[in-house]
């Protein structure tokens, strides 16, 4: 698809951001344009939006920082935090929502599945959930969830890990690399593929934490920290499983990603409060780099995407004041209208034609509470 329509204004190419038509002498706000060619009709235009669409069914447990990942008609939520202050204590819940935003009955994990920072992917009918820690270990497992909602364990990582939130699928397989243990950072890469099977891809050059991972055309970018000598690494992974190396404009960690149509954005953040960004890094199908802005600079923030839009949530300032707010943008890069959230820290995901934030904490009268509300955001 077209990336826009531009006119010419004083000589500079502007492009047009909305398109209406008199309609019964109503102007009605055009959202796709198609043109024919070769008798086929070619979409040349189209706008995608976030509205809000309101709460939903609770979480069974109140927590912050799950992580989500798509099984055919479901989005599954998994573990996090049960803790409304500094202190963590990890999660065995498991929730579940249809993309029509009716709540799944399903079980928790068992007694050993405790865990927050983990990573979660989906692959063919597959929710995955790798790593993760319990607080006092790693994990190497990883749980998953079909189509039914059927649990069970696919392989083991090759080394226990939390992860962080690097996973991404491309092809037929979902890559997560990464991470540490109690003692030390991991060069270990793994795949698994439609079936659950599972590869140990080739050891990564370094060890890297803090993962964010999105895709860009036909390549999964995984954005890492190397926390023993401050630099940023980006890796893309074919279908076939070939890494590279890409290059990041500006070193910078706590970074989140999200794709928009065919571009991966990697979004803010900065290597100390007092030097936070706005940039985002952009990627395009031939991993040619670009940049665009967020809104305000900002770190520790969420992010989903749609297909067409990569939503960023909530955030902080460089003064480290909580933001309530969705940041969305389309696959022509242009920034949607901003939206209000109610709560900070919950776990965004995508089903069917809605983003779901689920969980996170409040703040009523000033104190912090961890919620199970669940907001959703309607893709118009």
């Amino acid at each position: 698809m077209a990336k826009g329509i531009y006119i010419g204004g004083g000589g500079v190419a502007r492009r047009v951001k909305k398109i209406y038509v008199g309609v019964g002498g109503v102007a009605r706000k055009v959202k796709k344009g198609y043109i024919g060619v070769g008798g086929v009709a070619r979409p040349f235009y189209s706008v995608v939006d976030l509205a809000y669409y309101g709460k939903i069914a609770a979480l069974g447990t109140a927590r912050l920082d799950a992580v989500s990942a798509n099984a055919g008609n479901y989005i599954v939520f998994l573990g996090g935090n049960m803790s409304s202050d500094i202190e963590v204590s990890p999660s065995r819940a498991v929730d579940a929502y249809s993309s029509t935003l009716v709540k799944a009955t399903i079980d928790m994990l068992d007694a050993y599945g405790f865990r927050y920072d983990h990573t979660a992917a989906s692959v063919g009918q597959y929710a995955l959930f790798p790593g993760g820690s319990n607080k006092t270990y790693q994990h190497s497992r990883v749980d998953a969830y079909n189509s039914s909602l059927v649990h069970s364990r696919a392989p083991d990582l090759s080394e226990s890990r939390s992860t962080g939130n690097g996973g991404v699928s491309i092809g037929n397989y979902a890559i997560t690399i990464g991470g540490r243990n109690a003692s030390s950072y991991r060069k270990s890469a793994d795949a698994y593929d439609i079936n659950l099977v599972k590869t140990r891809l080739p050891d990564l050059p370094e060890a890297l934490d803090k993962t964010t991972a999105a895709r860009a055309g036909n390549y999964a970018l995984i954005l890492g920290y190397r926390p023993t000598v401050n630099e940023i690494r980006v890796f893309s992974y074919t279908a076939d499983l070939v890494r590279s190396t890409v290059e990041l404009s500006l070193y910078r960690y706590y970074i989140k990603a999200a794709s928009a149509g065919q571009y991966a954005l990697f979004a803010g953040s900065g290597h100390v409060p007092s030097a936070m960004t706005d940039l985002v890094d952009v990627y395009n199908p031939s991993l040619v780099r670009s940049s665009i802005r967020l809104s305000e600079a900002k770190y520790d923030m969420s992010a989903t995407s749609t297909g067409e839009l990569a939503v960023f949530v909530n955030g902080k300032t460089p003064d480290r004041t909580n933001i309530f707010e969705v940041e969305a943008y389309d696959s022509s890069l242009t920034r949607r209208p901003m939206l209000s959230i109610n709560t900070h820290s919950g776990c965004p995901g995508s089903i069917g034609k809605y983003v779901i934030v689920a969980g996170g904490r409040t703040y009523p009268g000033g104190a912090k509470d961890r919620t199970a509300d669940v907001e959703v955001y309607l893709v118009t």
